[in-house]
């Protein structure tokens, strides 16, 4: 009888035992406030519980740098850029005026006059005199605003080729200051950004 009854009495303890080690990853979850995450992998491997450096160090994202799925990049104001340069503001008239000239296309000499009137010059490259022709000269009229430069192109000539690049260009162009020197201006086109160095050429 005695072997009988030890016998109908170890099925029971060993059912408490299996219950203990079924609950014991429910206890440390609700002890450790896991948020769902597998206990069994988180004491199966006690590394996993610790945090990468990545996450360690992970910085929140500011909300003014995050863009929703149906904003356009192009649309933001520039001053969200971390990278955008402070535009010069104070700059004088006065230190635009002269012969300026950058590689635009091949090359662009650009005149600025004190009575706000401009002329343009293009020396296209190979590529732009197989549409436009070799030159193409254009008058214009730009003013100056708290760093941003406007030029408005009037007229050009040859006149179809003036007319074909106005076209595809627009009339207006306005550009931010980043820099402005006795001897060189830096300046970026508002709506795409590109990057413009101007140096002054001799009167």
């Amino acid at each position: 009888m005695g072997i009988d009854a030890s016998m109908n009495r170890r099925p029971s303890s060993y059912v408490t035992l299996l219950q203990m080690v079924t609950l014991l990853p429910l206890l440390v979850c609700s002890l450790s406030g896991c948020n769902g995450s597998s206990t069994t992998l988180a004491l199966d491997n006690p590394a996993s519980t610790k945090p990468s450096v990545s996450e360690a160090t992970e910085l929140p994202i500011p909300a003014a740098d995050l863009v929703s799925s149906d904003e356009h990049p192009e649309d933001r104001p520039e001053t969200d850029s971390p990278t955008a340069a402070p535009l010069q503001t104070n700059v004088d008239p006065a230190q635009m005026v002269g012969r300026w000239q950058d590689s635009f296309f091949g090359k662009r000499t650009l005149v600025l006059n004190a009575d706000g009137t401009a002329q343009m010059r293009l020396d296209l490259d190979f590529a732009g005199s197989l549409l436009y022709g070799k030159q193409v000269d254009f008058d214009m009229k730009w003013s100056l605003d708290q760093g941003t430069v406007t030029i408005d192109i009037l007229k050009g000539k040859p006149e179809s080729a003036a007319k074909s690049l106005m076209d595809t260009w627009g009339t207006q162009h306005i550009y931010l200051l980043d820099l402005v020197e006795s001897e060189r201006i830096e300046m970026r086109d508002k709506r795409h950004l590109a990057s413009h160095t101007l140096q002054r050429l001799p009167e």
